[in-house]
């Protein structure tokens, strides 16, 4: 692997990182305002919005693929 090549990879792999650390930050920060915001669902019991339904569903569908491609880069960098 050239020099310009190791730069790409350490760069591709240090962005990952930090998106990362950003990401469990912000999803803990989600996972908390969901838990209150199901909180007074129960209480009040009052209607969701369908776009309140379909964007949850399309973040499920995002973060299964975002799952799914960070597997699949943590088990190559296992394998080497």
């Amino acid at each position: 692997m050239d020099q310009n090549s190791t730069e790409t990879v350490e760069t591709s792999l240090g962005a990952l990182e930090d998106v990362i650390q950003k990401a469990a930050g912000d999803l803990l920060t989600a996972r908390n305002v969901l838990a209150r915001a199901r909180s007074e669902f129960a209480a009040t019991n009052a209607p969701l919005s369908r776009t309140i339904v379909a964007d949850a569903e399309r973040v499920i569908d995002h973060l299964r693929l975002a799952d799914q491609s960070l597997t699949s880069v943590i088990s190559k960098l296992s394998v080497k």
